[in-house]
C-alpha cells in the first residue's frame, strides 16, 4: 500500500488506461481520492470555473508542497487562455516532486490540440501553472 504523500500518483497510474479527455481523466483520479469533482462530462473550462468558486488557488510552489503531503491539486487553463485559440481548455492532476521550478502533473489527452495525444507523467514547464488550484 502506497504512503499518503504518493496517493495521487497512485490514482493517476490507476486511471490513465487509454487514451481519454484530461477532464475525464481528472475527475475519475479525485474520484479515486475522495474528492467530488462537477458531475457529467464537464469539460476542463467547467471543472477550472468550479474549482476556482471552492478551491484556493496555489503558486507552483505550494502546489509541490501540497502534492508532496499527497494533497489533490489540479492545474489547467481555460479555453481563452491560451496563446492560440483553442475548442477546450486543458486540466492535469499535480504529482508529487518538480521539473525545475514547476511541479510535475500527470493528465491523459485524447485530442490533437497544444499537448497533443498524450498520457502520462508530463514536464508541462510553466504554461499550465497560471491555474492550480488545491483544496
Amino acid at each position: 500500500m502506497p504512503d499518503q504523500s504518493h496517493r495521487v500518483a497512485v490514482a493517476c497510474v490507476a486511471c490513465e488506461g487509454h487514451m481519454k479527455p484530461c477532464n475525464v481523466f481528472t475527475r475519475e483520479v479525485a474520484y479515486r481520492v475522495g474528492v467530488t469533482l462537477p458531475g457529467g462530462y464537464g469539460d476542463a473550462d467547467e471543472i477550472l470555473t468550479y474549482l476556482s468558486m471552492h478551491w484556493r488557488r496555489l503558486s507552483p510552489q505550494e502546489a509541490i508542497l501540497a502534492a508532496g503531503k499527497g494533497i489533490l491539486v489540479v492545474a489547467g487553463l481555460k479555453s481563452g487562455d491560451f496563446s492560440t485559440k483553442q475548442d477546450h481548455g486543458h486540466v492535469c492532476v499535480v504529482i508529487p516532486g518538480k521539473h525545475g521550478h514547476y511541479p510535475r502533473v500527470f493528465s491523459t489527452n485524447a485530442a490533437s490540440g497544444p499537448y497533443g495525444k498524450s498520457r502520462g507523467d508530463h514536464p508541462l514547464s510553466g504554461f499550465v501553472f497560471r491555474g492550480i488550484q488545491g483544496l
